[in-house]
C-alpha cells in the first residue's frame, strides 16, 4: 500500500511538473521592468557619453474609426500626456530587447489613414552607454 502510493504521488508531481500559471500581468509587469532599465537621453547627452548607436526605435498605436457607417471622426491631433508617456515607455521596452540601455526620442506625432482616424506614433534610436548620468 506504501508502494502504491509512493507511485500516485510520484506519477501526480510529475504530471504538474509542465504545468505553468500565467496571468494578464506578465506582459505588463515585463515592460515596465525592462522599461526600468533603459534611461532617456537626449542626443547633445549621448555625444557626450559616447553612446554607440543600436537600431532605430518606433512605436505606434491605431485610434480606430468607430463611427459604424463609414464617415470619419474629428478629433483633435494632439497626445495626451499618458499616451506619450505609454509609447515612450514601449520605446524604452523595444530598445532593452534591442541589447540597449539608452533611448533617444527624436519624435512624436499624430496622423492619420484609411483605417485609423488618428495614429499617435513616437521614434527614437537605442544606445548602448557604458557608464549612466552622473
Amino acid at each position: 500500500m506504501k508502494y502504491l502510493l509512493l507511485m500516485v504521488t510520484s506519477i501526480a508531481l510529475l504530471s504538474c511538473s509542465n504545468v505553468r500559471f500565467d496571468s494578464n500581468m506578465g506582459p505588463f509587469v515585463r515592460a515596465e521592468i525592462s522599461s526600468s532599465l533603459v534611461e532617456q537621453y537626449t542626443m547633445q547627452e549621448i555625444r557626450h557619453y559616447q553612446g554607440d548607436f543600436i537600431s532605430s526605435v518606433h512605436s505606434e498605436v491605431c485610434l480606430r474609426n468607430t463611427a459604424g457607417d463609414g464617415e470619419s471622426i474629428t478629433r483633435p491631433a494632439h497626445f495626451s500626456a499618458s499616451a506619450r508617456s505609454h509609447l515612450i515607455r514601449e520605446l524604452q521596452v523595444n530598445t532593452q530587447l534591442q541589447g540597449g540601455n539608452s533611448l533617444v526620442v527624436h519624435s512624436c506625432n499624430v496622423r492619420a489613414n484609411a483605417e485609423c482616424y488618428q495614429i499617435q506614433e513616437c521614434n527614437g534610436s537605442a544606445y548602448w552607454v557604458e557608464q549612466g548620468k552622473s
